[in-house]
């Protein structure tokens, strides 16, 4: 008989059922959103440890584990637990435990006979002791799948419970061994599982997905998806999650390539061309924007590859521009044209700088497929042709156009295509050639006269609305640091030893120093050529040594200047060659030629004559007019400094340059590309300031770049010119840098990895070089209350420019209108150290030649702010709009405080 008392106490259980249920339906559909990364590549990429909470590597890895526990990320070591190589130090310990040696799977390993007693003692003390002793969170044991009875079963159950109670603040996983998990379970902190590429595996993971989370035993999945087809990543991330699993997407390789769930914001262009990459259109006329844009330019010598590379060569990039310079043979004609037809069915924007083919089959088979009129082949009779249509709004210049005719072509944009420059052709009763458009595939750009004559459509504009269909998200910038737009000044040596009309009549070094660099005291780069300071170079003489190489100490020798090498003797061609020299003279001795004496023995010399132990020489500068080869730049990179090079550009008067590119190559080929402030030979101040405003006016598009050489301070004319450049340089609001700071901001600029979390939120990984993100301001503000490692921002035009603080990871997170209680930075004169960043305070330190002027924002109008430099308080009321601005000493220690009410009611 039920009574009441039992009634109650079945109702209580069952409460206590469906509580229970409760919280595991909870605990499985609100898994930890851990972001997981598996890389068994011997060098791991350090981005993926900055990037990813929790990482398993190999135990061997070459990586620095420090930086990742600086960030809070937590990485594995997989230990494979059976077979070793046959000499290691573990098969010569295993052998004097007396653990027998089996035969391995492959020749060289031996497997570890997991029946012996002391086994455990092997795996414990060398194996899993090895991962500790270098600093791994934890262990993965893998080669579970080759059990092959019940005594190597027992065996790993065994040191499962020995490793956990050795090792118990160390997480500890497993490699699939499903099995394994309902009796180790207790020891265990998670299962890798890594899935199969047979079919029927991916409802076999869900099952043991399930299953683990049955068990109490947090399941990790690492499965395969092809990188050209991502499309079911979303699905199957979302289909774990809810089962309780933390997903990983990769390729069976297993070295570290990220498909998913952790979306990687790609921008590559693929530019395919033929001949000299530099000397193409993009190069010219598009690079720079596309740079400032936050892409990378892939350019493929299309003349160079096979037929086959033309296809596939598309992967993985978010753009191809087919360049004017672009010549191919019949064969790989028709295959571009193919290529073609692949990438607007798979939506890949394209842009047609000029018409590769010339077969008009070929042609014909591209044309309908870009819905384009006409036959596409160069206009035989041109006369009186005149603009029919301009798009003022995309135009570079706003004055009167005049038709270019130089290849005008038979083309006819289709009717939904947004027209930009039409040419009306009078010839034979008149036709019209549309030479620049945006269609729903891409565009064209059909102006051959751009890069020398300056284009006639403005290529920023042009490519925003090219690529317009890309996701916003946030540019690693290259022209502001700390809400200001950056100088960068450099001195070449040409003329170091020239004699001057100046008063005293001293050489051009020693002017340089006393009426520019000592007046002026800005972060200057100076580099000097070693050929001339030991008066080698043609008109010199080595008696000339000692007063050169002093004034060279004098100039090195300011706090403000930063030492670089011009190389030996200043060669014009860098090709690796045994006679690559530049000029001596006659009285120079015969030396070493090539990269090492111009290049390594250059810095060495600078080195040794002129700069501290402590200090460095931070840039190779190359020689006016040379263009290293990709050769000559690795070198240098491999001596460990940075790389630039001056660019010149020459341009019609009265039209404006297209943006000029900043930097060039990639990893050991990377250089940074400084802007010449010469049109001619001699500098042009009044030139100089208003392409300086020009190209800050709106947008920051460029850094101030001040490039100087001895020559211009040899008479008072010339003087008067340099002077005239950096009074103005310093009555703007401008921060002051190196080129070797510069170059290592854009270097780390270019290696930038984005990852976007949400449609409002990133991570963005760096080494803290590159320290300002640039967005369109329509994408809101930081929200800083949810950011990590963003200090402030501050809007410039259109876009809005976020401070951070230089760490490997930024957490970037938009809202659509600022805090108005939260203290954050707007703009400093200054390179900023923090030390300490909240809502309401903040601790940093400066380092400067000169004051520092600091605005910060976001705080109660009306607040009272403490402020404290070197130790000095003082108080500051925020203004109406909850600003406040402030000047410190150039070297400073600064802390600030916002008051409560009723403190700053008591000042």
């Amino acid at each position: 008989m039920i009574t009441s008392s039992t009634l109650a106490s079945l109702r209580r259980i069952c409460f206590l059922i469906s509580i229970l249920g409760a919280m595991t339906t909870q605990r499985v559909h609100s898994a930890p959103q851990t972001r997981l990364l598996v890389d068994l590549s011997a060098k791991p990429a350090v981005w993926g440890l900055s990037a990813f909470d929790l990482c398993v590597l190999r135990i061997d890895a070459a990586v620095d584990l420090e930086a990742a526990h600086a960030l809070g990320n937590k990485c594995l070591a997989r230990v494979p637990i059976f077979e070793v190589p046959t000499n290691s130090a573990v098969a010569l310990r295993a052998q004097s435990l007396g653990v027998p040696l089996l035969d391995g799977s492959i020749k060289g390993m031996s497997r570890l006979d997991a029946t012996h007693p002391r086994w455990p003692s092997v795996v414990i003390h060398e194996l899993v002791e090895e991962a500790a002793e270098r600093g791994f969170d934890g262990v993965v044991l893998t080669e579970l799948n080759t059990i092959s009875h019940d005594a190597e079963r027992a065996a790993v159950l065994h040191v499962l419970e020995l490793l956990k109670s050795a090792y118990p603040d160390k997480l500890l996983f497993i490699e699939n061994g499903f099995d394994l998990l309902s009796e180790g379970r207790r020891s265990l902190d998670g299962i890798l599982l890594i899935e199969a590429t047979e079919e029927g595996e991916i409802e076999r993971t869900a099952r043991r997905v399930r299953g683990a989370n049955r068990l109490g035993v947090q399941p990790y999945v690492v499965a395969f998806a092809d990188p050209e087809n991502l499309s079911e990543i979303a699905l199957r991330t979302s289909q774990l999650r809810e089962m309780g699993g933390i997903p990983f997407f990769t390729t069976p390789a297993l070295d570290g390539v990220n498909l998913g769930p952790l979306q990687e914001i790609t921008r590559r262009i693929l530019v395919l061309h033929s001949g000299a990459a530099r000397e193409s259109f993009t190069a010219k006329v598009l690079h720079g924007s596309l740079e400032w844009l936050g892409y990378e330019m892939i350019y493929q010598d299309a003349g160079l590859a096979t037929s086959q590379d033309l296809l596939p060569a598309h992967i993985g990039v978010s753009g191809v521009i087919l360049d004017q310079s672009l010549k191919l043979t019949e064969d790989r004609q028709k295959n571009l044209a193919a290529m073609v037809v692949t990438l607007v069915g798979q939506k890949v924007p394209l842009l047609l700088t000029g018409m590769p083919w010339q077969k008009e089959a070929d042609i014909l088979k591209v044309l309908p497929a870009l819905g384009l009129r006409g036959t596409g082949q160069k206009t035989k009779l041109v006369e009186n042709a005149a603009i029919r249509y301009a798009d003022r709004v995309f135009l570079m210049d706003q004055g009167n156009l005049s038709a270019r005719i130089d290849d005008l072509r038979d083309l006819q944009a289709s009717a939904d295509a947004q027209v930009l420059v039409s040419v009306h052709n009078g010839a034979d009763s008149g036709s019209t050639h549309d030479q620049v458009f945006l269609s729903k595939w891409g565009g064209v750009w059909l102006d051959p006269l751009a890069a020398e004559a300056g284009p006639q459509v403005n290529p920023l504009t042009f490519l925003e609305s090219w690529l317009s269909s890309h996701a916003t998200a946030p540019v690693a910038d290259t022209t502001s640091l700390d809400g200001r737009r950056l100088l960068v000044s450099q001195i070449s040596s040409e003329g170091f030893a020239d004699n001057t009309s100046l008063p005293e009549m001293p050489i051009a070094a020693e002017a340089m120093t006393d009426r520019i660099l000592k007046r002026y005291a800005l972060p200057f780069t100076i580099a000097l050529c070693e050929g001339d300071l030991r008066g080698r170079t043609p008109g010199h003489e080595p008696r000339e040594a000692l007063r050169l190489k002093e004034a060279a100490r004098t100039m090195l020798n300011l706090a403000e200047v930063e030492s670089a090498s011009n190389s030996y003797s200043r060669p014009e061609n860098w090709q690796a060659s045994p006679s690559l020299s530049g000029l001596l003279n006659a009285s120079a001795p015969s030396e070493k030629k090539g990269f090492e004496r111009e290049i390594m023995g250059s810095l060495a010399y600078i080195h040794r004559e002129f700069l501290d132990r402590t200090d460095r020489l931070a840039v190779m500068s190359w020689p006016k007019g040379a263009i290293p080869t990709p050769e000559a730049v690795a070198f240098s990179r491999s001596m460990g400094v940075e790389n630039a090079e001056l660019l010149e550009q020459s341009i019609m008067a009265g039209r404006s340059p297209a943006l000029a590119p900043r930097t060039w190559g990639h990893e050991n080929t990377f250089q940074t590309l400084l802007k010449s402030s010469r049109s001619g030979d001699n500098l042009d101040a009044a030139a100089f300031i208003a392409e300086a405003q020009k190209q800050g006016q709106d947008r920051w598009l460029s850094p101030v770049q001040v490039t100087l050489n001895f020559t211009d301070v040899k008479t008072e004319a010339s003087l008067k010119q340099v002077e005239r450049v950096l009074d103005w340089c310093a009555s703007q609001p401008l921060q002051a840098i190196t080129v070797g700071n510069y170059a290592s901001l854009a270097r780390d600029a270019a290696r930038t990895r984005i990852f976007q979390t949400s449609s409002k939120s990133w991570i963005i990984v760096n080494a803290g070089q590159a320290r300002t993100l640039r967005l369109p301001a329509n994408a809101g503000v930081p929200d800083l209350s949810l950011c990590t490692g963003v200090s402030g921002y501050m809007q410039q035009g259109d876009q809005i420019y976020i401070h951070t603080l230089g760490q490997r990871r930024t957490e970037l997170v938009m809202r659509e209108k600022p805090a108005i209680d939260h203290l954050r930075l707007t703009s400093s004169s200054s390179s900023i150290r923090y030390l300490e960043a909240a809502s309401s305070r903040a601790l940093l330190q400066v380092s400067n030649s000169r004051p520092v002027e600091l605005s910060f924002d976001g705080i109660l109008p009306g607040s009272i702010i403490q402020m404290i430099a070197n130790g000095k308080p003082d108080y500051l009321m925020a203004d109406t709009r909850g600003r406040i601005d402030f000047i410190v000493p150039g070297q400073a220690t600064v802390q600030l405080r916002i008051l409560p009410a009723h403190q700053s009611a008591m000042r």
